[in-house]
């Protein structure tokens, strides 16, 4: 963590807009409101229930067999983790916008994405946050580590890596990064 954090310009900014610390932002009235009119987008279908449709329909409709593929997918999730089988992505960009803006952008991208915050290292020129992605129809959830660092001159540096603990993602850690930058390209 020294690097990252000796990788920034020192800045004593304290506008909202140069604020790196989440809390101090989610305390602000305005972002409060921003974050808290944000609603979890109609995502696609979960994994869980792909395959329970799938057990319903295929297995015990057409084949007139119990569905167990729900339980092997489970089993099949929990060895890929014990056995470090996983498939994933990383970027980093710089984006020419304050990090405060950047910050709030993300924050309110993953409210709306359903990426749930585990948790948050605060440092005085970035912070680290650790999600979890909610599971769609092609991957059960994933890890996202989230990087946001203040470069000075309205600048922020962002890296994000997202991990899925399966052999294929079938483009899944893409689509992730490419919301995530989106939403951060775009800031509030």
């Amino acid at each position: 963590m020294d690097a990252f954090r000796s990788k920034h310009t020192p800045s004593s900014s304290s506008s909202r807009e140069e604020e790196i610390n989440c809390s101090r932002l989610a305390e602000h009235p305005a972002v409060r409101a921003h974050l808290s009119s944000q609603r979890r987008m109609h995502g696609s279908m979960s994994a869980e229930r792909f395959l329970s449709l799938w057990d319903s329909i295929v297995m015990g409709g057409v084949l007139g067999i119990p569905g167990t593929t729900s339980l092997g997918a489970n089993l099949g999730q929990a060895l890929a983790r014990k056995l470090n089988i996983k498939t994933g992505k990383e970027r980093e960009t710089t984006v020419r916008l304050p990090c405060g803006k950047v910050v709030v952008a993300i924050l309110a991208h993953m409210i709306r994405e359903g990426i749930e915050i585990n948790d948050t290292d605060q440092f005085d020129e970035g912070c680290v946050l650790r999600c979890t992605v909610p599971t769609s129809a092609s991957t059960f959830e994933g890890d996202l580590e989230v990087r946001i660092g203040r470069l000075g001159q309205g600048k922020t540096e962002l890296i994000a890596k997202v991990t899925f603990h399966q052999k294929y993602d079938w483009g899944r850690a893409n689509r992730v990064l490419e919301k995530l930058f989106s939403a951060a390209q775009g800031g509030i």
